[in-house]
């Protein structure tokens, strides 16, 4: 499956849900360390958004069924 994957992360559910079954793992879940957002304005750029001076968080994109409460 990964050979035949053009993009990686279209893989990254499945391989949540590959290591719950074949780890003995309670959970499984996979996610990103980003920089926090903050409101924005009208007259905003682009990167506005990014609160450069705020603590990183992780944003969870996959996780296996029984905690998908975590993916945003």
């Amino acid at each position: 499956m990964l050979k035949k994957s053009s993009d990686l992360n279209d893989c990254l559910q499945d391989l949540a849900d590959h290591l719950k079954e074949h780890t003995n793992a309670t959970a499984v879940y996979i996610g990103k360390l980003i920089q926090p957002n903050r409101p924005i304005k009208d007259d905003s750029v682009d990167t506005s958004h990014i609160d450069m001076e705020g603590e990183k968080v992780v944003r969870f994109g996959f996780a296996n069924k029984e905690h998908a409460f975590l993916v945003k």
